[in-house]
């Protein structure tokens, strides 16, 4: 059951990775490319991103072994 956080972060990330696969290799045009106000965005919003992946399992792994699930 410890295994679970981790899985929860990956069904989180599965989104993400779909969209840059698909706009990295599926998509070929002008209409994908970022101006630098929106990779400041998109940057700022992936260290929160990266952040929570990282915080919510460890989060919940050790409430789970504080409660004994």
């Amino acid at each position: 059951m410890r295994f679970l956080p981790y899985v929860l972060v990956l069904f989180m990330a599965t989104p993400i990775i779909l969209w840059v696969v698909i706009t990295n290799f599926v998509i070929k045009g002008t209409a994908t490319n970022f101006s630098n106000g929106d990779l400041a965005v998109l940057g700022s919003l992936g260290c929160f991103v990266l952040a929570t992946f990282y915080l919510l399992p460890t989060w919940m792994s050790r409430f789970m072994k504080r409660t004994g699930a």
